[in-house]
């Protein structure tokens, strides 16, 4: 069943030993390469890189993964930027921060199948032809209980109709698959960049501080 909806998550509270009410961390993981996130593909890291300093947070390298925390999150971005060390390095994080459901886990990741500055978000299984890697992570998960967001990275022209300037001088000959691979190894834009920002990074910001770090009385 396709469970995908456009959504802003609300942090999930738990009874205390004592009867109270307390807040349960989340775990936010973004996929792609920590090393170049200015990539297409790299896009969630670059989110949220550019989040966590805007917070004035520092990450802490631990070995696979590097990671922050707050008293309300975790937030870790791979050092294995191949998709399929994610399913470990999620449960490595889990470990790491003590989160024992999925259901308290965000995967940030990208998508080539909507335009640049969109995202779509959902929880579990979802369609398997636009959106594998979520599903390929239920099954590495053993869950379809973790919360994602996929933004998207495709030409708002479509593929048909885009021509790849950003590398003169260049011409690429091969498959369509092979163009698309191509597509998301290349570095973002500088006139996309601004749309970056105001369609997702804003409010990405906004969102994130006052669910999980602002202080709260």
């Amino acid at each position: 069943m396709n469970k995908t909806f456009y959504h802003r998550k609300q942090i999930v509270k738990a009874a205390n030993l004592d009867g109270t009410v307390g807040e349960v961390k989340q775990l936010i993981f973004a996929t792609g390469n920590t090393f170049y996130p200015g990539t297409r593909k790299s896009l969630p890291i670059l989110l949220l890189d550019a989040a966590i300093k805007s917070f004035g947070l520092e990450w802490t390298d631990e070995g696979r993964i590097m990671r922050v925390e707050t008293s309300r999150a975790t937030f870790i971005k791979p050092k294995l930027w191949q998709e399929k060390y994610a399913g470990p390095l999620i449960r490595e994080g889990m470990d790491r921060s003590g989160t024992r459901s999925a259901s308290n886990v965000t995967v940030l990741t990208h998508t080539d199948q909507i335009p640049i500055g969109s995202a779509v978000s959902g929880v579990g299984e979802t369609d398997g032809e636009k959106y594998p890697f979520i599903n390929s992570l239920v099954q590495h998960l053993s869950s379809d209980k973790f919360n994602w967001t996929c933004y998207g990275v495709a030409p708002k022209e479509g593929f048909d109709n885009y021509c790849i300037t950003e590398i003169p001088s260049t011409m690429f000959i091969g498959s369509p698959s092979e163009f698309r691979q191509f597509y998301l190894d290349c570095k973002i834009p500088y006139k996309d960049m601004e749309l970056i920002e105001q369609s997702l990074l804003r409010n990405i910001i906004d969102t994130w501080y006052s669910s999980y770090v602002a202080r709260r009385e």
